[in-house]
């Protein structure tokens, strides 16, 4: 059997927000108890996708402009991530740098230490925008990340930051996206996951624009849309 052919059973998970008083109950109660009847279901799949959507940090200073939300964790939250099974996450979203690069940076290490793979934001833009690769049942995983907002939380070429992007299907924008697809697939993938935080709160469907961005993602080579 091809190893292309082999079952393997794959978890996504949309805004993993474990800040505030989400952080409260797990030092007060541990970070099972956070789960409840949902950790068996987080535990079926091989292996599960999420976007994690603080940072899980001790350090850091709250960005300015003053933000409404400021969404942070302390380092044992991170237990809540390795006991559901949680094996990867995007770090491209609009929390990530709610406490700067020191939060940011010291997040990526935590997740580092625990091995859970991780992409979507670096120490530059070269490093936010690098494939995580992970493997399942015989099988290499490839996920990017981006995010549409906050454009002020960007990577740049020498300083930390989310992967932005446009929702845009014009060259200049669209390049980008293709280029981290093919990378993930460069680096041995099978399977290309490609995962985007993106769009306004409090809607119930996506628009035309939004529909069509995401067809050309999967038309540029991505197997799963994760957004």
């Amino acid at each position: 059997m091809e190893k292309k052919d082999f079952p393997i059973k794959l978890g996504f998970a949309g805004d993993v927000m474990l800040g505030r008083l989400v952080d409260q109950v797990i030092q007060a109660k541990g970070p099972r108890y956070i789960w409840g009847d949902v950790l068996p279901l987080l535990e079926e799949p091989d292996l599960t996708f999420a976007n994690l959507e603080c940072v899980i940090a001790q350090g850091g200073e709250p960005f300015h402009p003053p933000r409404a939300f400021y969404f942070r964790a302390l380092p044992r939250a991170i237990d809540a991530l390795t006991m559901a099974g949680i094996g990867y996450v995007s770090m491209a979203n609009n929390h990530a740098m709610d406490f700067r690069a020191a939060a940011l940076i010291e997040t990526l290490q935590h997740l580092d230490k625990h091995r859970i793979a991780h992409a979507g934001a670096g120490e530059s833009l070269v490093e936010a925008s690098k494939p995580a690769l992970v493997e399942a049942r015989g099988i290499k995983i490839g996920a990017v990340a981006f995010a549409d907002h906050f454009r002020e939380y960007g990577a740049g070429r020498n300083s930390p930051g989310i992967n932005i992007t446009k929702i845009s299907l014009k060259e200049e924008t669209f390049k980008r996206i293709r280029e981290a697809i093919q990378s993930a697939r460069h680096g041995g993938a099978d399977v290309v996951i490609f995962s985007i935080h993106w769009g306004p709160n409090m809607r119930q469907a996506p628009t035309r624009k939004f529909i069509e961005f995401a067809h050309a993602v999967m038309d540029a080579g991505a197997d799963i849309y994760h957004g």
